[in-house]
């Protein structure tokens, strides 16, 4: 570090000296940019790495957020979680001056205000808990950091207007492709030497079809060779691996010995039919379909146990050495995979020399073909287990930040004591103003199906204070230019209307909550009635794919009972059919279930996996529904048909399902209908409107019960038996399940 350096690179070679940097990293380089090392900084995450470094009792790395690189939906509010961590240590247990060093994450993450961010992490190289390392801190002339950043306060502001525009560098992390190292690992251990003729020079066709059968011969017995040499020079010399975990590393390894064997034999006895052998044991191929599949988890359990456990990584190492392998076990487990794929191009090369009137070209063709379509076969189950892994990863980390989210806002109070995880996955979090008749708020978390609106903590405060939630299916967004509009469905409250500083950041909110509302009632659900859930591990009806991750992978229809992906519902209308014994109602175009038999429709609170019992969580809907349907005044109820006579009522119901009801008013005065669809037709049951003793109006169907409203009268008999009004034969058992509207 010299003190001529800039100060980004200055303070890049402090943190390299307690190994913060990883090695090669672009910011340790004399031709670094200032981006390259705040691009590494601006999660927070080696900041907290920092100060543990120097003080590990200063701070508590489980709160840390380690989001993967790319995670823009909860960028803002992983960076706001763990840059607040570090100050407050830097506070709190560095004794730094609040009022000098403490900064708004803004400053790093959207960089704000670089020169801040630098001024801290200097104080922090030069305080007395970093001094015991005997490390100087930097620069090297601690007055002269003022000057440092005036002078480079230019490069600081054009990244500051970069991100304003959209244009940062935010880097990208480099994929490596490691096919070519275990391609360079099969070449070395498999193939045979190079012949001392080139096949080209070679005129006989006959003569040059024998190459391709040597090759065949001579990499099949490698390859016998080395799972041998697996199996008995590592594999049963292993001691510090258990017994079920090296039956996952070494999968199927013995089946594949017996296999190989028998066709090494089968060809010396048949003088080398490859293709009869070949199908006669074809079926034997089917191990590798385990194989494959679970060698992503194979390789990932090795790594791990390595990392963990040294004294297997000795032993492991000590067996190569006894084989005098130049590669590892990792690279040896990957070879049946890399030898599976080479069977049908070396028998494709074998055709090539050999006549259709052969009598072994019937066998090698039919051979060849089986192993590309065996082939096809091993990489959709290998893609689909890797997508449902990965999945499954991906929802375990989601789930993870919304409890972190959860933790940080103060007073939350969500419908029926509902979880964050209750309501998705989350979008989005950051800036984003709102004004309504809620109140106001600065801050907001969009899951799929609710935004959560909060303001931003005070200085030295950690948690967000929750003003109120608002669940999408109840309102319509509106774009506004500058602005956004939440506006209710049913117009009986004010909109909301939403903003932001930067115009764009109003374009990424509004393109993330129109994702939500589409995601909720799809504008083209092909005359499907659909349950938004979650169908862990079951088959999608459409594209015969499973349903992978944890987290509402779908939709079910109610009426067709056809479970599909979310994207693969275009183009899959419903062909009609009906399920009697599940009952739904709706929200928008999504319906949800009521309480009965839920086995097979997984959870409809939300797009969560929810672990609590299925008919809890109905009852809580229900709950909730019940109680917001109770405000909604008559008109707007999805059961109420306005005027309308017996025989136009009847027209109606006629071909809806049996539970179907409506409501609707008859003569001027305050009376009223119930036309409810049964298995014996329609039925039409009066609604009387008398007065009580003090003069108010109350609505009954006998004199059993009876009503301050009509909406009251439906939702109690929604729950309840109608039969303590009537003694007909043909109520029995009838339900006010469906409103007509919703049919």
């Amino acid at each position: 570090m010299s003190g001529a350096d800039p100060l980004w690179r200055q303070c890049a070679a402090w943190l390299d000296r307690f190994n913060l940097i990883p090695p090669q990293h672009p910011s340790l380089s004399h031709r670094s940019k200032p981006h390259h090392l705040l691009v590494l900084l601006r999660n927070g995450v080696i900041l907290c790495q920092t100060v543990h470094a120097l003080d590990p009792n200063c701070i508590d790395l489980t709160k840390v957020i380690y989001a993967p690189p790319g995670s823009d939906s909860v960028e803002d509010f992983v960076c706001r979680n763990n840059i607040f961590l570090f100050l407050r240590a830097v506070v709190t247990e560095f004794e730094l001056d609040p009022e000098q060093f403490f900064f708004d994450p803004t400053c790093l993450y959207q960089y704000q205000d670089v020169g801040k961010v630098f001024r801290t992490l200097s104080a922090v190289s030069w305080s007395e808990k970093a001094s015991k390392f005997n490390i100087p801190g930097f620069p090297k002339k601690e007055r002269k950091l003022e000057k440092r950043l005036e002078s480079e306060e230019e490069l600081y502001e054009d990244l500051r207007k970069q991100y304003d525009l959209g244009e940062s560098e935010l880097g990208s992390a480099q994929q490596t492709d490691s096919t070519g190292d275990y391609e360079d690992i099969y070449q070395s251990v498999i193939s045979p030497s190079k012949p001392k003729r080139s096949i080209s020079l070679i005129s006989h066709k006959r003569n040059k079809r024998e190459f391709p059968i040597k090759e065949f011969l001579d990499t099949e017995e490698n390859y016998l060779v080395n799972l041998v040499m697996v199996r008995d020079s590592f594999r049963d010399r292993i001691s510090q691996l258990s017994e079920d975990k090296k039956d996952l590393v070494f999968n199927q390894l013995d089946n594949m010995i017996r296999l190989h064997q028998t066709i090494l034999g089968e060809l010396k006895q048949t003088k080398n039919d490859i293709g009869k052998v070949l199908m006669k044991n074809f079926d034997g191929f089917s191990i590798y379909r385990e194989y494959c599949v679970n060698l992503g988890r194979s390789q990932a359990l090795l790594q791990g146990e390595e990392l963990r456990n040294p004294l297997l990584k000795e032993e492991l190492l000590q067996c190569r050495l006894a084989v005098k392998s130049p590669f590892p076990l990792s690279g040896h487990i990957v070879i049946p995979f890399q030898r599976l794929l080479k069977y049908h191009l070396m028998l494709e090369s074998i055709l090539k020399y050999t006549d259709e009137n052969h009598p072994q070209y019937t066998n090698l063709h039919l051979s060849k073909e089986a192993f590309i379509e065996l082939n096809y076969e091993i990489n959709e189950l290998k893609r689909d287990a890797e997508e449902d892994e990965a999945q499954e990863a991906q929802d375990l980390k989601d789930q993870g930040i919304l409890e972190k989210v959860e933790s940080s806002i103060k007073s939350m109070n969500l419908p029926n004591k509902s979880r964050l995880v209750d309501y998705g996955r989350m979008l989005r979090a950051g800036d984003l103003a709102v004004y309504g008749h809620q109140g106001e708020a600065d801050y907001a978390f969009l899951l799929q199906t609710v935004i959560i609106f909060c303001n931003k903590p005070r200085l030295l405060q950690h948690r967000f204070r929750f003003k109120f939630a608002v669940k999408l299916k109840d309102y319509d967004v509106v774009d506004g230019g500058d602005h956004i509009r939440l506006v209710n469905n049913l117009n009986l409250i004010h909109p909301l209307m939403l903003t932001c500083k930067l115009k764009q950041e109003v374009r990424f909110w509004y393109k993330d909550l129109e994702l939500c509302k589409n995601l909720i009632t799809p504008r083209d659900n092909r005359g499907h009635s659909l349950v938004l859930c979650s169908l862990a591990g079951q088959i999608c009806g459409r594209c015969d794919r499973k349903l992978i991750g944890i987290i509402g992978q779908g939709y079910r229809c109610r009426t067709c009972e056809m479970t599909m992906h979310t994207n693969c519902l275009t183009g899959s209308c419903c062909s009609g059919s009906e399920d009697p014994d599940v009952e739904f109602r709706r929200s928008g175009s999504i319906v949800l279930p009521t309480l009965g038999d839920r086995g097979s429709l997984g959870s409809t609170l939300s797009l969560a996996h929810v672990t609590r019992d299925n008919s809890q969580v109905v009852q809580q809907l229900q709950e909730e529904w019940a109680q917001e349907m109770v405000s909604v005044p008559l008109e707007y109820q999805a059961w109420y048909a306005g005027n309308l006579d017996m025989s136009t009522a009847k027209e109606r119901m006629k071909s809806l399902p049996h539970g179907t009801f409506l409501v609707r008013k008859i003569g001027a005065a305050q009376d009223y209908a119930l036309d409810v669809q049964t298995k014996d037709g329609v039925k039409h049951l009066k609604i009387f409107c008398m007065l009580d003793d003090r003069n108010e109006e109350r609505f009954s169907f006998s004199a059993a019960r009876s009503f301050q409203s009509v909406v009251d009268l439906i939702n109690y008999y929604r729950k309840n038996d109608l039969l303590e009004n009537f003694s007909y034969k043909h109520m029995v058992g009838v339900k006010l399940k469906l409103p007509y509207k919703n049919a």
